[in-house]
């Protein structure tokens, strides 16, 4: 399964479109927006 998502994503050139040394826009308040960024440093995703 990982190798199909793999090549799906190579075939479609995802990663060309995507800066990922970024930070993504938030949609989030700002209130919300920390909320979630201490939740995903407590889950070590971050």
């Amino acid at each position: 399964m990982r190798a199909i998502i793999t090549n799906t994503y190579d075939r479609a050139r995802y990663g060309d479109g995507i800066d990922y040394r970024v930070p993504p826009v938030s949609l989030l308040d700002a209130r919300l927006s920390e909320w979630a960024g201490k939740l995903l440093k407590e889950k070590g995703l971050r």
